[in-house]
Formats: structure tokens, sequence, C-alpha cells
């Protein structure tokens, strides 16, 4: 069997789907199996060739006098030694650390006592490490503590931007969920299927020009990779639900459907504009210093009622992506019977759990990362700005002129949203149906940025 194409791909996933709601316990065996083979066998592989290395290293020993046998154990032993060197990074392979403004609890003691209070009730391990950044997520990293010593050092990552928009309750059920990937036996096999990924995707990377073993290895990569990833997926789905139950028995289903609704629709509005600030921004940038202070004026003025509504509509209308690892916001919200509604108005932010002198630290902190950023990517930056900017000047041009080729509209108001606005992109797509009434690529794009046709979820 060789390697899988995007359709044989899609349905091998929807097959491990299926057998995972009918027979779950098959399903994880079956999982399990395929996590401990591939997860032992760049172990295995490295002893065998270490064993062959030293083999062949004392069957040829003294090298003073070399025969033509001696000579093909040589050759064996240099191509031994050069898989060594391939496998080597399998073994290697590690999630990165988190990174971010580190907090203590004499910076945020409210917030510690909150994090305590959720490892309680789960019974799971505390943060050993809290983390801030500017990103509109949470995440929670788990790592061996190393060879000798058992058990995990568990870090939090709470994004700044995503605490200003939660009440404390909805971030009390974020916590909880973020914990509740490390409950029970999941938390440990899912870690082993993390490693088991890295160690694979690490050999398929560093594999070439190591003298014919990128052959042998993008081989073993190409039949083991795809069919693990699509036997996975369905395990890190049923994780996200899983997690999303141990946060409703912390905070309850209507604070965690409205914190999962938030971090769904004002996550999606801050990543479209950290795109477009990352592509444009550095056009009209004159300080460094001024980057972070830009970005978030530019993101605050995108949280309106139209743009919110927007991504409401498709946030709960979109189709998983078969190659997605977390169920759609529709199904999350359904599964713990919560309110498809939130309440995106003024609400008591829960950064206030975080004392004001460790704010102003890390927004120093941050303002110099974001220095450090588009100083050092400018140059790449730029160009590539200034190319998009061009493209759309072209394309503009051509709807003027009632030139604009249909296979070029999606591009268009892509490019009209990051460098203009939204209702920008919506006056051009309605522009473009009204120059072009039966053109199906400019109704889809009216359809889609209005969200025509559907309906907020009852």
């Amino acid at each position: 069997m060789g390697e899988l194409d995007e359709i044989a791909f899609a349905a091998r996933v929807k097959r491990h789907d299926q057998e995972a709601l009918s027979n779950p316990t098959k399903y994880k065996r079956n999982l399990q199996l395929l996590t401990y083979a591939g997860f032992w066998f760049f172990p295995l592989v490295m002893a065998l060739l270490l064993m062959l290395v030293v083999w062949q290293l004392y069957t040829t020993y003294p090298f003073s006098s070399i025969s033509s046998g001696d000579i093909k154990r040589l050759t064996l032993l240099a191509f031994s030694s050069i898989g060594l060197v391939a496998v080597l990074p399998a073994l290697l392979a590690r999630a990165e650390d988190p990174d971010g403004f580190e907090l203590s609890r004499e910076d945020a003691p409210k917030l510690f006592a909150l994090i305590d209070s959720v490892a309680q009730q789960l019974k799971t391990p505390t943060a050993d490490r809290v983390l801030l950044d500017f990103e509109f997520n949470a995440m929670a990293a788990q790592r061996p503590r190393g060879l000798i010593r058992k058990g995990t050092t568990n870090c939090l990552v709470l994004g700044v931007p995503l605490m200003k928009h939660l009440t404390e309750d909805e971030l009390k059920s974020v916590i909880a969920h973020e914990f509740g990937h490390f409950a029970g036996a999941h938390g440990r096999l899912a870690w082993k299927i993390h490693k088991t990924k890295l160690s694979w995707l690490q050999v398929a990377d560093s594999a070439g020009g190591y003298f014919g073993l990128d052959i042998i290895l993008g081989a073993c990569a190409g039949l083991f990779l795809p069919r693990y990833l699509a036997r996975s997926f369905a395990f890190d789905r049923q994780n996200e639900f899983e997690a999303d139950q141990a946060a409703v028995q912390v905070a309850g289903a209507e604070v965690v459907a409205s914190a999962l609704i938030k971090i769904s629709v004002l996550g999606s509005i801050h990543a479209e504009n950290s795109m477009q600030f990352s592509s444009t921004g550095i056009l009209n940038l004159t300080k460094f210093a001024d980057a972070r202070d830009a970005f978030e004026r530019c993101v605050e003025s995108r949280y309106t009622q139209a743009e919110t509504d927007r991504h409401f509509r498709l946030a709960f209308h979109a189709e998983r992506h078969f190659a997605d690892s977390h169920p759609v916001l529709a199904a999350r919200v359904a599964a713990i019977g919560g309110k498809c509604a939130a309440d995106f108005g003024t609400s008591v932010s829960s950064l206030g759990l975080i004392e004001g002198h460790t704010m102003h630290e890390f927004e120093a902190h941050d303002t110099n990362r974001w220095y450090d950023h588009f100083s050092a990517n400018r140059e790449e930056m730029l160009p590539y700005a200034m190319e998009r900017f061009a493209r759309w000047t072209k394309l503009n041009t051509s709807m003027t002129e009632r030139a604009i080729d249909p296979l070029d509209i999606g591009e268009f108001l892509d490019l009209t949203y990051m460098f203009q606005s939204f209702e920008d992109a919506l006056r051009c797509a309605a522009r473009l149906v009204e120059q072009n009434p039966e053109c199906p690529e400019s109704l889809y794009a009216l359809g889609l940025s209005q969200g025509v046709g559907q309906t907020t979820p009852t």
C-alpha cells in the first residue's frame, strides 16, 4: 500500500469516526496498539542499528589488514552509522515548551486560587507554571519530568485578549476544560500519541540527504503517518468532548457554552485581523514600538455587532473538515446541552484576577515582543505586503472596469477585507453581483460574507 491521497485519507478518517461511535472499545484498542507500535519503532530500530555497528566494528577490528570482505562490512558499517544519525531525531523529538510571560503566585493570587480550586474539583494536579500571552486562546501543556523522575510538569497558558472578554466563571470553565485533558487514562494516551506524531514527523522532515535513506524513511513515514493520523483524529475530537464535560462539572453547561461561543466567534475576528495587520500594518507602521498598540486598536475596532453576528452565523454553520482535531462548535454546544447564545456586551472581565502592576509588566514585555517581531521580519514581510497590495490594486481596477475574472473574485474579496474592511468587502461583493448576476462565484462570495440563508440556531 502506498501513500494516501486526500480522498482516500478523508474516507479513512470517516471510517474511523464511525468505528469510534459504533465500537469505541475496539477503536481505542486498535489505536493503542498502533500508538505503541509507532512509539517504540524508532527505539527498536536504533537499538538494532547500534548492535549492528558494534558487531561490525568487532568483526572488522583490527583495521591494519583489510580484505575484500572487510570492505563490505565497512560499507555496511557506514550505512548503519548514517542510519543511527537519521533515526536519532525521532528519539530526541519533543514539543517546544510554551512561551509567554510567567506569573508567580504573588503576581496573581486570585487567579492561582481559581486554578487550584479547579484542579481540586477535578482531582487533577494543578499548574506548575502559568503563562500569559497575546493569543485569543488558552492551552495546557503536559511534559514528562524526565527519564528518571516520575510524573509530569503541567503548564497553563492564558491569552490576555481571551481573558479580557471572559467573565470569571467563563475563565474557570476554560481552565477546567484544559485540565480535563490531563484527567484519567486518556491524558496519558494523548501524550503518547502526540509524542509518536512528533517522532514520525521529525524523521519525515529530516530524512533528506542521508544517501538514499531518505527514500526508505520517507516510504515508512508515507505508509505510517497518514494512516495513524486518520485513526487518531476521532480520538482527538472525543477528548475535546470529554474535556467539555469536565468543564460542565465545574462551571455548568450554560457557562461552558457561552465560553465556547466567545472563543469561536471573537477568536475568529481576532485571527482575521491578526492576518490583516501582519499583512498591512507593516506598510503604515513608522515606529515598531507602536506595533502592539496599533494592533490592539485595530482588533478592538472590529468587535462590532455586524462582525459578531456574521462570525456567529459562520461558526454555528461551519462544517467539520475531515482533518480537524476539534469538533465543530454546534456539536460541542449540543453535546453539553447548552444554549446557542452568549453575552458579547460589557461584562466584568476576568483580567481583574491579575494585579494591576503585573499587567503593566506584561504589556511592557509584549510591546518588546512586537518590536522584535517587526524589526526582525520587516525585510521579509514588506515585499510580501507590497506584492499583495499591488495584486489588490490590479483586481480592484479590473472590477471598476467590469473586467474581473470570475475565478479571481474570491481572492479579490479576501484582499479587500485584508486591506480595507469587512464592510468594503461586502460592498464589493454586492457590486460584483450587480455586474455578474448569474455568476456563481460572486453569488457565493456575497452569501458567504453575509451568512445569507443562515439563521441563528436555537
